[in-house]
């Protein structure tokens, strides 16, 4: 009994070891990886506040510091500015399309011209606001979106 005690003893120990091993060899793909952001984050050409937040939250995970969230100010959430940014985007897309129909509607007026028949009349006459027209015109109505309105 006391020799399978002992070979049990000995492969418990043994399995100790291996998991140690392991360990350590873990710990050290971990912390070349904490390592990696932080430089990653020092190399790059812009210096946020996310970015110093996470070379920050690498180097206390390195240092074995436990994390908590009033160590760092944590960075604005970019969700709603990202839609702010969007809605604005809309908003202006809608205004000029709105202009560059109000435009074309009066050059309609003024040259007694309608549909499409007003873009043959405006190219000849007036070819250089016609060209600034079809620039605007391609902003406001990217390729996919549709065609503006004809003018009646």
């Amino acid at each position: 009994m006391s020799n399978a005690m002992q070979s049990l003893g000995q492969l418990q120990e043994a399995e100790e070891g291996d998991q140690v091993a392991e360990l350590k060899a873990r710990n050290a793909l971990l912390m070349d990886a904490l390592d990696h952001i932080t430089r990653t984050v020092d190399g790059s050409r812009t210096n946020t506040r996310r970015l110093r937040w996470i070379k920050e939250r690498a180097l206390s995970a390195m240092r074995g510091e436990k994390f908590w969230k009033g160590a760092f100010e944590l960075p604005a959430n970019a969700a709603a500015k990202d839609a702010q940014l969007v809605r604005q985007k809309t908003e202006k897309a809608q205004a000029l399309r709105a202009s560059v129909n109000m435009i074309r509607e009066a050059l309609g007026a003024i040259n007694g011209a309608t549909g499409s028949d007003l873009d043959e009349v405006w190219k000849e006459t007036d070819p250089d606001t016609f060209a600034e027209y079809q620039r605007l015109r391609a902003i406001a109505w990217p390729e996919g979106q549709g065609e503006p309105p004809e003018v009646r």
